[in-house]
């Protein structure tokens, strides 16, 4: 009986492990206008704030590829707004694309920061069930756990931050903002998909968009 639960253990803990490796983005300080009662929102202009074209291009049309496959309507600012040499675009221009688009709401998204950690990893080993006698007395546990936990290797750890913002066209009054945080992103294309898949997601969820 011991045994089992102890091999019922160690699957958990490396279930876990898996689970947490395979998803790298998160929302936090997620805020949403309690008095927001107009429904989910149906056409949307998508707006990437960054000084660099390709990344922006890219973001807006993802965001807008993974909103009408969800079965709502969007389009990238990159393909209606001539960009000014100093990037900054005018708010009589988003005005104006926004009317001839008839769009009803707005998404904005900006770069918060990038933060790179220095993080000692513990060494893991997984060695068959029967060599584990080291769990049946505490300290032969206590000294594996040590061995392992400061024997481990720096490794530098990369979280990009981006901030997520939904406004209604009409009232240009905020109605969600969500900050993700993604760990080790592998390109910027799996960042920015990440990104979009999670806010959609979270939207989805509070039923500021639906999907048809």
């Amino acid at each position: 009986m011991k045994k089992n639960m102890i091999k019922l253990f160690g699957y958990a803990l490396f279930l876990g492990f898996l689970i947490t490796a395979c998803s790298s983005t998160k929302l936090s300080l997620v805020y949403m206008d309690e008095a927001y009662n107009e429904g989910p929102v149906s056409d949307i202009l998508i707006i990437g704030v960054t000084p660099e074209e390709g990344v922006r291009r890219s973001f807006e049309n993802r965001f807008v590829n993974e909103l009408t496959a969800e079965g709502v309507e969007a389009v990238s600012s990159f393909d209606l707004l001539a960009i000014p040499e100093d990037k900054k675009l005018e708010k009589e221009d988003i005005l104006r694309v926004i009317d001839e688009q008839e769009n009803n709401a707005v998404i904005i998204t900006r770069l918060i920061g990038v933060d790179r950690k220095e993080v000692l990893e513990p060494i893991v080993i997984f060695p068959h069930w029967e060599d584990r006698g080291y769990y049946n007395y505490y300290y032969n546990y206590y000294n594996h756990a040590f061995d392992h936990a400061y024997g481990g290797v720096y490794r530098t750890h990369t979280f990009v931050k981006l901030e997520t913002n939904l406004y209604n066209a009409k009232t240009e009054e905020l109605i969600w903002s969500g900050r993700s945080k993604t760990w080790n992103p592998k390109s910027d294309a799996k960042l920015l998909d990440e990104v979009i898949k999670t806010v959609i997601k979270d939207l989805e969820k509070k039923g500021l968009i639906k999907a048809k």
